[in-house]
């Protein structure tokens, strides 16, 4: 149960960190500085991921709002 928590809010975390990255500058600050240490795929990795994250989060809001709107309309 509780690994299953942590799993849960970890792909919570996974999907924030993308607009996270885009509205926060400390954020994103700190982000470069690390990323001028990492090899390239390291790199293009985290890119992936971000986007990734940002598309997963506005799938789930689209959903969200779909399921709203069909049982509104029922």
């Amino acid at each position: 149960m509780i690994g299953e928590i942590g799993e849960t809010l970890e792909w919570f975390y996974a999907a924030f960190v993308g607009w996270r990255f885009v509205f926060s500058s400390r954020y994103r600050e700190k982000v470069l500085a690390d990323w001028k240490g990492d090899t390239w795929y390291s790199v293009t990795w985290d890119i992936i991921c971000g986007v990734a994250g940002v598309g997963f989060s506005i799938a789930v809001l689209a959903l969200v709002v779909y399921l709203i709107v069909d049982i509104t309309r029922s």
